[in-house]
């Protein structure tokens, strides 16, 4: 591809090869979402297209291995009781979080927590301890919000306890102003995310439009949702693979490099619901996965379960690209299981609508 120094503000209608970061890449012929401080709130559809943008001006690549940008700043390794977050606040100045007890059905307010916000504000919370007859001492502790004075990117360094090390979820008051600012999170061994099944506010990083880089260090599951609507995810760093894949777990994620799926047993429902770059997925240890699980995958071509017994109704619905499935011999298959998937013949359940 030719080379130019073409400024990336050029008119979509005229838009060729240009540089970005070093990469030769196409722009898309849409308009470019761009945050500053003097931006109104983004609505959550200019979000979404802030995101998707994003993830073609930093690497084309689609599932590729990713590694941050030279501009953003070096996130630590945590100690083993720790966060650390790396956040660019722009359109709001507002970021909280949201932990709790593990061993208490995720209460939250719970011992002792320290947060540094990365502007030079450092808060230190005292809240409710529980011993072993179920008791408690203390009062609670809110959850934790800060502002900050000024747009930019922020180092946030949390140090928990055993009471509070549960992430219930990184928030970045997604729910009331739609605004994701959290870039990458990196979690210490001993730190926990929420498993409440159904729990729709929760999701630990659900709605973190902006995130691409998740690293976990302990031995944590991942719930239910986690990972939902992270449309920029681009690297999970997991040390332990997962030996199940929730409900809506990667729903709408939509340039990430998968990690290990060589322990999964099972698939949930939606958990690849619009993941849509997703090519070729191996769960040779599988041996169920349920409704719409990989609904609207329009880029998978490759489905290896040689060990699934049961795929859901809808599971594969609309995977029009998908060419290849592999089950094992009697596997049962929900209705529509294979529904629009043009260039799937034979079927594996003998469809063919």
């Amino acid at each position: 591809m030719a080379q130019t120094t073409e400024s990336a503000s050029t008119s979509a209608t005229t838009k060729e090869g240009v540089q970005i970061k070093g990469k030769d890449v196409i722009l898309l012929n849409a308009p470019e979402v761009r945050l500053s401080p003097d931006t109104p709130l983004l609505t959550e559809a200019q979000d979404v297209a802030g995101a998707i943008n994003e993830l073609f001006m930093l690497d084309p690549g689609g599932g590729d291995d990713w590694f941050p940008p030279e501009d953003w700043l070096t996130v630590p390794e945590p100690e083993p009781w720790e966060v650390c977050l790396l956040v660019d606040m722009q359109n709001t100045l507002t970021y909280q979080l949201s932990f709790g007890d593990p061993s208490n059905d995720a209460m939250t307010g719970c011992g002792h927590i320290t947060i540094d916000w990365g502007d030079g504000t450092i808060d230190s919370y005292d809240g409710v301890i529980y011993d072993e007859s179920g008791g408690s001492t203390g009062t609670p502790w809110s959850i934790p919000k800060h502002t900050y004075s000024e747009a930019g990117q922020y180092l946030i360094k949390v140090t928990t306890t055993e009471h509070n090390c549960l992430i219930i979820h990184l928030s970045d008051d997604y729910y009331s102003q739609k605004v994701s600012s959290t870039l990458i999170a990196k979690l210490g061994e001993n730190i926990r995310l929420e498993l409440y099944e159904g729990n729709m506010q929760g999701g630990s990083f659900r709605g973190c439009t902006r995130l691409h880089w998740v690293v976990v260090k302990g031995d944590t599951a991942i719930p239910y949702g986690c990972f939902q609507n992270c449309y920029a995810l681009r690297k999970i760093d997991l040390n332990t693979p997962m030996t199940a894949i929730p409900d809506y777990c990667f729903f709408g994620t939509y340039q990430l490099k998968y990690p290990d799926f060589s322990q999964v047993t099972s698939v949930g429902k939606y958990a690849f619901n619009n993941a849509y770059t997703i090519k070729k997925i191996s769960l040779p240890i599988c041996i169920s996965i349920d409704n719409n699980a990989f609904y609207q995958t329009y880029g998978l071509r490759e489905i290896y379960a040689p060990l699934c017994t049961s795929v859901g109704g809808n599971a594969f619905s609309y995977a029009s690209s998908l060419e290849k499935a592999t089950f094992a011999d009697g596997c049962t298959f929900g209705s529509n299981a294979f529904y629009y998937c043009y260039n799937l013949y034979p079927r594996p359940d003998g469809s063919t609508n």
